[in-house]
């Protein structure tokens, strides 16, 4: 539901729970409301406009459902943030040989997100990840002998990411 902004401005919000960020017209900007705390500040373009506001957890979940995406592009999108999130953790680390441990390591977890989002399997979202995510990380695991995080890892991400997919993809 679209209704006026709050401070009465030509914006427009999707409830009552926006807070405009600020107004922009003829070459100036005001700031007139604070943002919320628990909100995030994003410039989404809607219904063909840049809305320059507050937008709150509930309000991304709204429009992030109204996104048209096909389940693979959904699962290499994902793929690419579990492969970047697994580089910064291991980075720190040492390793002798640094380069092919990070390298074989995005590989297999942009490969779980690919996985599941191309798997069309009758059971819930969560479960195809759990499966994809173990099933994909036990043969690194076992190579390396360090079970736990790996195997860890891959699960937590793995269901994460098939909760994404079967929300959001179609």
């Amino acid at each position: 539901m679209r209704v006026p902004a709050p401070d009465g401005s030509r914006d427009e919000c999707l409830g009552s729970e926006s807070v405009p960020m600020a107004h922009i017209g003829a070459n100036k900007a005001r700031m007139d409301v604070p943002p919320r705390p628990a909100a995030l500040v994003v410039y989404p373009a809607m219904d063909g406009e840049i809305a320059d506001r507050v937008w709150t957890p509930h309000e991304l979940v709204r429009v992030a459902q109204r996104v048209d995406m096909s389940r693979i592009t959904l699962g290499v999108i994902c793929g690419l943030v579990f492969g970047a999130i697994d580089i910064g953790i291991m980075l720190p680390m040492s390793f002798p040989d640094k380069r092919a441990a990070i390298t074989a390591a995005f590989v297999a977890r942009f490969g779980i997100g690919f996985v599941i989002g191309a798997a069309r399997l009758p059971w819930p979202g969560w479960a195809v990840g759990l499966f994809f995510g173990l099933l994909l990380s036990i043969p690194d695991a076992i190579i390396t002998k360090a079970y736990a995080p790996i195997i860890g890892l891959g699960a937590v991400g793995g269901t994460i990411i098939g909760v994404i997919i079967g929300r959001f993809g179609r």
